[in-house]
């Protein structure tokens, strides 16, 4: 069950951004927020010669009690909007301390913006939340901030799904949040569209192939929509034409409510976290929240 959502946040306004869908989520859920800044040294201190190396003890104490009069300001913000939360500091490379903070009892989601740096160390949400993927088996939240901030009403949770069993491994959650926030499930698929020259070799036999691509698509998400109907979820299902990817994107600006809940191979690749073609251009060029739920291999 779920009962906090731990957001990690760096000082910065861009890391604030995911606080409102993180509360609204909350709210619903009966989830109190863990407010979690991480005091990392890492670059400073490979910096640092050993002869002065007591100054990072200084250092390290000077950021955690900068850090705790930081949360301690945005924990009575949110109080005055009515969200309950709890600060934690901790120490070391961010992505590993938030992965530790995320095994605490109760955590039930990670929700961070892929964007925000601040401090000495300058560390970047968005090489953290690769790190964090790579490493957690928590639901993942990613907001892109922009510093424009957006509308966080949660109206409609949409899951796009590709018919495969690692695709399917989101339903669980998606059909939990939609019963938990009272909202129509959208579900998403997508089957990409080539146009052909009429004098292309085999052009009659891949429309062929086409047409019953789409033909396959449309019937999953008949079924899965029944199915899903039967357990007492309002469904709808949207049948996309083009490029996966740009398909959703372009899904999530006709639902400007939604919250998105997919899952992710989070595959491995040369040193970093490949978060599947996919899901990673949704998380870049959505305006919307997308909870990653990383598939098992």
């Amino acid at each position: 069950m779920m009962h906090s959502i731990l957001v990690p946040l760096d000082g910065s306004k861009l890391s604030e951004e995911v606080l409102p869908f993180a509360a609204a989520i909350g709210t619903r859920l009966g989830a109190e927020l863990t407010l979690l800044y991480v005091v990392s040294a890492e670059g400073f201190s490979e910096r640092v010669d050993e002869r002065y190396g007591h100054l990072l003890d200084g250092f390290a104490e000077y950021s955690r009690q900068w850090a705790e009069g930081y949360l301690s300001g945005v924990q009575e913000r949110l109080r005055e909007q009515g969200t309950e939360s709890t600060p934690r500091v901790a120490t070391g490379g961010p992505a590993q301390a938030i992965v530790s903070e995320a095994r605490r009892p109760g955590i039930g989601l990670i929700a961070m913006t892929t964007h925000g740096r601040s401090g000495l160390a300058r560390w970047t949400m968005g090489s953290v939340a690769e790190g964090v993927l790579r490493e957690t088996t928590a639901p993942l939240l990613l907001y892109r901030a922009t510093g424009q901030g957006g509308t966080s009403t949660l109206g409609k949770v949409m899951l796009p799904l590709g018919g495969s069993p690692a695709s399917e491994q989101a339903i669980p959650l998606a059909t939990s949040l939609t019963r938990k926030l009272a909202v129509p499930l959208v579900l998403a698929r997508a089957v990409p569209m080539t146009v052909f020259g009429a004098d292309d070799d085999g052009a009659d036999y891949m429309v062929e192939v086409l047409e019953a691509m789409e033909e396959e698509a449309q019937g999953y998400l008949e079924q899965k929509q029944k199915d899903l109907v039967s357990n007492g979820l309002v469904v709808e299902s949207r049948f996309l034409r083009g490029d996966a990817a740009s398909s959703l994107i372009d899904l999530t600006h006709k639902l400007p409510d939604c919250l998105v809940v997919m899952s992710t191979a989070g595959r491995i690749g040369l040193g970093r976290m490949i978060l599947g073609s996919v899901a990673d251009r949704v998380v870049r060029h959505s305006a919307r929240p997308v909870v990653l739920v990383r598939a098992a291999d």
